[in-house]
């Protein structure tokens, strides 16, 4: 079944994508700064990499491909989501 959207449905819809792509910039760009203090505080990078896991499956579902989208062989943006994937979706069925 599909439905039709209206131009401020469609308004709507691309200003949130905007907001979800700056949100993952944001959350993985404090994700690298994680990495930086990991001995200090190794449960931050944690919850960062699987905040970063959920905005880049939600930026895939709607755009249909990875945030970093290479189109040559090895792409680091699909390794990395393809490693978190089973603990953020077990912990994502926990929420």
């Amino acid at each position: 079944m599909s439905y039709a959207i209206t131009e401020a449905g469609m308004s709507d819809m691309m200003h949130e994508l905007k907001a979800l792509d700056e949100l993952s910039d944001n959350i993985d760009q404090l994700a690298a700064d994680a990495r930086d203090c990991d001995t200090l505080c190794p449960k931050a990078k944690i919850l960062l990499d699987l905040a970063w896991y959920w905005t880049e499956k939600a930026l895939r579902e709607a755009n249909g491909h990875c945030s970093a989208h290479s189109a040559s062989g090895y792409c680091a943006c699909c390794a990395h989501f393809n490693e978190l994937q089973h603990k953020a979706e077990r912990i994502g069925r926990a929420l």
